[in-house]
């Protein structure tokens, strides 16, 4: 098996999923500015995330 062919095999098994509601409503807030959006570390973002 060539490295091509065994690359389509592996992208052959990722699913061809739509999104769903809840992340088209996301994509949709993010494009239109909103969303969370932080300039620190990680960690900052995550305990920041927590508290909402």
């Amino acid at each position: 098996m060539s490295n091509q062919d065994f690359a389509k095999s592996l992208i052959d098994q990722i699913p061809n999923e739509a999104p769903n509601a809840e992340t088209l409503e996301a994509f949709a807030e993010i494009e239109n500015g909103g969303g969370h959006k932080s300039s620190g570390s990680a960690k900052q973002l995550f305990a920041e995330l927590m508290e909402d």
